[in-house]
Protein backbone atom coordinates (compact mmCIF):
# COMPACT_ATOMS: atom_id res chain seq x y z
CA UNK A 1 0.00 0.00 0.00
CA UNK A 2 1.51 3.47 -0.60
CA UNK A 3 0.85 6.46 1.17
CA UNK A 4 -0.25 9.02 -1.52
CA UNK A 5 0.14 12.46 1.05
CA UNK A 6 2.93 12.78 3.84
CA UNK A 7 2.23 10.90 6.92
CA UNK A 8 3.46 12.48 9.88
CA UNK A 9 3.92 10.03 12.92
CA UNK A 10 4.85 11.82 16.81
CA UNK A 11 6.72 9.34 19.12
CA UNK A 12 6.22 10.33 23.12
CA UNK A 13 9.72 12.83 22.70
CA UNK A 14 7.35 15.06 20.48
CA UNK A 15 9.68 14.22 17.67
CA UNK A 16 7.64 14.39 13.91
CA UNK A 17 8.40 11.66 11.26
CA UNK A 18 7.59 12.53 7.86
CA UNK A 19 6.46 8.49 6.15
CA UNK A 20 6.23 8.66 2.80
CA UNK A 21 7.68 5.23 1.28
CA UNK A 22 5.52 1.83 1.17
CA UNK A 23 4.05 0.41 4.71
CA UNK A 24 4.81 -2.95 4.04
CA UNK A 25 8.56 -1.77 3.89
CA UNK A 26 8.22 0.26 6.92
CA UNK A 27 7.16 -1.99 9.14
CA UNK A 28 8.70 -5.48 7.11
CA UNK A 29 11.27 -7.15 9.50
CA UNK A 30 12.68 -8.86 6.79
CA UNK A 31 14.30 -12.69 7.38
CA UNK A 32 15.79 -13.82 10.32
CA UNK A 33 19.03 -13.50 10.49
CA UNK A 34 20.19 -15.48 13.45
CA UNK A 35 19.19 -15.90 16.93
CA UNK A 36 21.44 -16.14 19.87
CA UNK A 37 20.51 -17.02 23.16
CA UNK A 38 22.69 -16.43 26.83
CA UNK A 39 21.31 -17.71 29.39
CA UNK A 40 17.51 -15.97 30.26
CA UNK A 41 18.43 -13.58 27.14
CA UNK A 42 17.36 -14.11 23.39
CA UNK A 43 18.39 -11.93 21.01
CA UNK A 44 16.69 -12.33 17.24
CA UNK A 45 17.92 -10.53 14.58
CA UNK A 46 16.59 -9.28 11.33
CA UNK A 47 17.89 -9.11 7.91
CA UNK A 48 17.30 -5.40 7.59
CA UNK A 49 19.32 -4.91 10.59
CA UNK A 50 16.44 -4.71 13.37
CA UNK A 51 17.04 -6.90 16.46
CA UNK A 52 14.74 -7.82 19.16
CA UNK A 53 15.91 -8.85 22.49
CA UNK A 54 13.86 -10.37 25.34
CA UNK A 55 14.55 -11.90 28.88
CA UNK A 56 13.38 -13.44 32.03
CA UNK A 57 14.40 -12.85 35.81
CA UNK A 58 13.64 -14.15 39.05
CA UNK A 59 14.23 -11.33 41.49
CA UNK A 60 14.84 -13.36 44.17
CA UNK A 61 13.83 -11.82 47.47
CA UNK A 62 14.00 -7.86 47.58
CA UNK A 63 13.83 -6.02 50.53
CA UNK A 64 11.57 -2.42 49.95
CA UNK A 65 12.65 -0.76 52.73
CA UNK A 66 13.58 2.67 51.97
CA UNK A 67 11.15 5.47 52.36
CA UNK A 68 9.73 6.73 49.46
CA UNK A 69 6.78 9.86 49.79
CA UNK A 70 3.97 7.04 50.63
CA UNK A 71 5.75 4.51 49.25
CA UNK A 72 8.92 2.03 49.94
CA UNK A 73 11.68 1.16 46.94
CA UNK A 74 14.52 -1.50 46.94
CA UNK A 75 18.11 -0.33 46.51
CA UNK A 76 19.38 -0.06 42.99
CA UNK A 77 18.91 -3.32 40.71
CA UNK A 78 21.43 -3.56 38.34
CA UNK A 79 20.31 -3.93 34.49
CA UNK A 80 20.40 -7.26 32.71
CA UNK A 81 23.20 -8.28 29.27
CA UNK A 82 21.37 -8.52 25.95
CA UNK A 83 22.43 -11.88 24.46
CA UNK A 84 23.96 -9.59 21.38
CA UNK A 85 24.65 -5.91 21.22
CA UNK A 86 22.45 -3.12 20.24
CA UNK A 87 24.38 -1.09 17.48
CA UNK A 88 22.71 2.04 19.31
CA UNK A 89 20.72 2.23 22.35
CA UNK A 90 17.71 0.86 21.86
CA UNK A 91 13.92 0.83 23.03
CA UNK A 92 13.25 -1.10 26.02
CA UNK A 93 10.05 -1.96 27.91
CA UNK A 94 10.73 -3.19 31.42
CA UNK A 95 8.43 -5.35 33.78
CA UNK A 96 7.64 -7.01 37.08
CA UNK A 97 5.28 -9.48 37.94
CA UNK A 98 4.62 -11.40 41.15
CA UNK A 99 2.01 -13.10 42.73
CA UNK A 100 0.05 -11.33 45.71
CA UNK A 101 3.03 -9.00 46.40
CA UNK A 102 1.35 -5.73 45.03
CA UNK A 103 4.43 -4.37 44.00
CA UNK A 104 5.61 -2.72 40.58
CA UNK A 105 8.99 -1.55 39.12
CA UNK A 106 10.54 1.82 38.56
CA UNK A 107 13.44 2.74 35.86
CA UNK A 108 15.95 4.77 37.15
CA UNK A 109 18.23 4.79 33.82
CA UNK A 110 22.08 4.13 32.50
CA UNK A 111 20.48 1.66 29.60
CA UNK A 112 23.56 1.31 26.97
CA UNK A 113 23.68 -0.71 23.62
CA UNK A 114 24.62 -4.20 26.05
CA UNK A 115 22.44 -3.60 28.76
CA UNK A 116 18.81 -2.67 30.53
CA UNK A 117 18.46 0.25 32.38
CA UNK A 118 18.94 -0.03 36.71
CA UNK A 119 15.19 -0.51 38.20
CA UNK A 120 14.01 -0.23 41.67
CA UNK A 121 11.22 -2.13 42.94
CA UNK A 122 8.65 -0.21 44.92
CA UNK A 123 5.54 -1.18 47.39
CA UNK A 124 3.33 0.57 49.49
CA UNK A 125 4.42 -0.72 52.66
CA UNK A 126 7.72 -1.63 53.89
CA UNK A 127 8.55 -5.25 53.11
CA UNK A 128 10.26 -8.17 51.22
CA UNK A 129 9.09 -8.87 47.53
CA UNK A 130 9.97 -11.43 45.12
CA UNK A 131 8.84 -12.07 41.11
CA UNK A 132 10.05 -11.73 37.70
CA UNK A 133 11.58 -8.95 35.81
CA UNK A 134 11.10 -9.22 32.47
CA UNK A 135 12.12 -6.94 29.25
CA UNK A 136 11.81 -6.20 25.46
CA UNK A 137 14.49 -4.36 23.54
CA UNK A 138 14.32 -3.34 20.02
CA UNK A 139 16.81 -1.16 18.00
CA UNK A 140 19.67 -1.99 15.34
CA UNK A 141 22.09 -4.35 15.43
CA UNK A 142 23.94 -3.43 11.97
Amino acid sequence: MKINKDLIISDTNKTLYNVTEDLSTLFNYGEISSVVTSGNNVAIKFTNGIMICHGRHSTGNVACGNAWGGTYASNTINGYTYASAFKTEPAVVLSFTSSGMNGWLMSIGGGSTTQTPTYQLIRGTSATISGYTSYIAIGTWE
